[in-house]
């Protein structure tokens, strides 16, 4: 900006003044999914200084929140500030493979396992589906993987006792 001052005799003289505008632009960077039990960094940019809604003074910071949560930055040039907002979703790991309980049949039996916990399984045998007939000569074991639609996995096993018949 220029200003021009004049005396009473019509003299003047001028002088300029700068506004220096900053700007500033908060970016706390894209939501992120993790699941349960894992954690994630948040990068924010677009300034000299940070303050996270944790209190985290950094640029960076690492979180694990048990649930889905938004995380706020404010970030700051010559005290001019902007703010962001991150969402960290939290995806709960809720597989619990059971293959039911153990079972006891005598020699010659067949019996039929059935596994729950998941939306898919994975036997021991090959078989993929929930419930599997089995006639075993002898006792055995047999493992059931339980995943659910985001490939989170369990396993669980049950044994089949043989009892001989003499």
């Amino acid at each position: 900006y220029t200003v021009t001052a004049f005396d009473t005799n019509g003299n003047s003289d001028s002088d300029d003044v700068i506004v220096i505008v900053n700007s500033v632009t908060a970016d706390a960077g894209a939501d992120v999914t993790i699941e349960e039990g894992e954690s994630t960094t948040l990068n924010a940019s677009g300034g000299g200084s940070y303050l996270w809604s944790t209190g985290a003074t950094s640029q960076s910071i690492t979180v694990s929140p048990s649930s889905t949560q938004t995380y706020s930055v404010i970030v700051t040039i010559d005290e001019c500030d902007d703010t962001d907002d991150v969402i960290v979703t939290v995806i709960p790991t809720t597989v619990t493979a059971n293959a039911g309980p153990d079972v006891s049949i005598c020699e010659g039996e067949s019996t039929t396992l059935t596994a729950s916990g998941g939306t898919t399984y994975l036997w021991s045998t090959g078989a993929t589906t929930a419930s599997i007939t089995v006639s075993p000569n002898a006792t055995q074991t047999y493992t059931v993987t339980a995943f659910d639609t985001n490939g989170n996995s369990d396993s669980d096993d049950v044994i089949v006792i043989v009892n001989s018949v003499t």
